[in-house]
């Protein structure tokens, strides 16, 4: 009798185990299910880095388009500062010449 409530104590701890390693088991699978399912497939790389290269073409497309506007504004604002300056020099030139002519003038009245 006594053997048989030591089998029975056995038998009953080793289904608790059991069942303890079965609980375990079944953690760790959902744990791993989880695990590759937060893992990016090849795949999904390989569109992420497509998707980044196609964005960086854009952007730089956009960046050459824009360093063109900006060299033409640079460039018509050079040529309007130096049609400026000849205009500028023009009417110094103009100034000096009518300054004289009337300088001419008020001596021939005097």
């Amino acid at each position: 009798m006594k053997e048989n409530d030591v089998f029975e104590r056995q038998i009953k701890q080793m289904r608790l185990s059991e069942i303890e390693i079965d609980e375990q088991i079944q953690l760790t699978k959902k744990k791993v299910i989880e695990a590759q399912s937060k893992v990016t497939t090849d795949a999904e790389h390989m569109k992420r880095v497509l998707e980044g290269q196609k964005t960086l073409a854009t952007l730089e497309n956009k960046l050459d388009t824009f360093v063109k506007q900006t060299c033409a504004i640079n460039d018509e604002n050079h040529r309007l500062r130096d049609e400026i300056d000849h205009y500028l020099f023009e009417r110094n030139t103009f100034n000096k010449a009518w300054y004289g002519n009337i300088a001419t003038l008020a001596k021939g009245k005097k």
